[in-house]
């Protein structure tokens, strides 16, 4: 069975999430996520897949025994200012113009044009792949990172084929360049941002291949009624942003599998998914949101096949430690 692994964006306590959330479904399935046949990766998302691909199993970054992991990965996120008149100015002029014609749709690219250049570097995040992913790109074309051009807002999967060539630490930190906090990434000539700026998980890209199983985890999203309060409108709209995407997986023939934070873990990620406060707590929730979800009957049959399942109640792993 081919298995498709899709990590959407989310911040610093976005990647905790999905580094707990990989955690329950390893715990609960019994699947190595890096034996996975494709990961696509955005923003947060770009980081924890390389390291996936890498044999870094950022999945097990809260245990007990892996705690440099989760040092190395909080220092990735540390915040590295570096103000220019460049931050005084729209930071994509073209893009701006770009967006505007084309319609209401790409309002979002017309945001990230008009914002200020960002002010952070990405050399943490630069160092911390290359750190813990030394290879590279692997030898096979199975890691897609997502970003935008900041001119065009078009859409770039570095690692698929046809791509333009880039350094897997540059096309990572290139996907996590939030527009206006984050200095856009110059590859080959051009500068990148942020790949959220397209979607949060881009799960339309595995629409259409030739996989049999889907799994998206996006840390921004919750289904409706799941996320009361001040968080409800922002999460259930990107959960709506994600159902066509979903449908297109479905209709191509795979069956899909779309986790999202739906307990304790929206709370904690809040409003500031940058923050990295309580980052142990997150992945914790998630750990354990997850496993709860996967022992769904309905869910359990859209898993067929990926792995030997732990009962529940016969001592399996639930969370990994704080």
């Amino acid at each position: 069975m081919r298995v498709g692994l899709v990590l959407g964006g989310g911040g610093v306590r976005g990647a905790s999430w999905l580094m707990g959330a990989m955690h329950g479904l390893a715990a609960e399935t019994g699947w190595d996520p890096g034996a996975a046949d494709l990961v696509v990766g955005t923003s947060a998302g770009a980081v924890v897949a390389a390291l996936t691909v890498a044999g870094a199993r950022p999945w097990d970054a809260l245990a007990p025994d892996r705690e440099e992991l989760l040092r190395a990965m909080l220092d990735g996120a540390a915040f590295r200012p570096e103000l220019t008149l460049r931050n005084l100015w729209l930071g994509s002029p073209p893009l701006v113009g770009r967006a505007l014609r084309a319609g209401p749709a790409h309002v979002m690219k017309a945001v990230a044009g008009a914002l200020p250049e960002g002010f952070v570097s990405t050399e943490p995040i630069v160092r911390l792949v290359r750190d813990r992913a030394p290879g590279g790109w692997p030898a096979d074309p199975r890691l897609w990172i997502v970003a935008t051009d900041f001119e065009t807002g078009d859409r770039v999967v570095f690692g698929r084929p046809g791509s333009p060539a880039a350094e897997l630490a540059a096309a990572v930190a290139a996907s996590c360049a939030i527009p206006g906090f984050y200095r856009p990434v110059r590859i080959g000539g051009r500068r990148y941002v942020d790949g959220g700026v397209q979607t949060g998980a881009n799960l339309d890209l595995v629409a259409g291949g030739p996989l049999d199983l889907v799994i998206c985890l996006n840390p921004l999203s919750s289904r409706p009624n799941t996320a009361p309060g001040v968080f409800w409108p922002v999460r259930t709209l990107l959960h709506h942003q994600l159902r066509p995407q979903a449908r297109a997986v479905r209709r191509a023939g795979a069956r899909l599998v779309v986790l999202e934070p739906d307990g304790p873990s929206i709370g904690l990620i809040g409003l500031n998914p940058m923050s990295r406060r309580r980052v142990e707590d997150v992945g914790v929730a998630a750990a354990m949101e997850v496993q709860a979800y996967l022992r769904r009957p309905s869910i359990r049959d859209e898993l067929a096949g990926l792995g030997p399942p732990n009962v529940p109640g016969t001592g399996g792993p639930t969370a990994p430690a704080a």
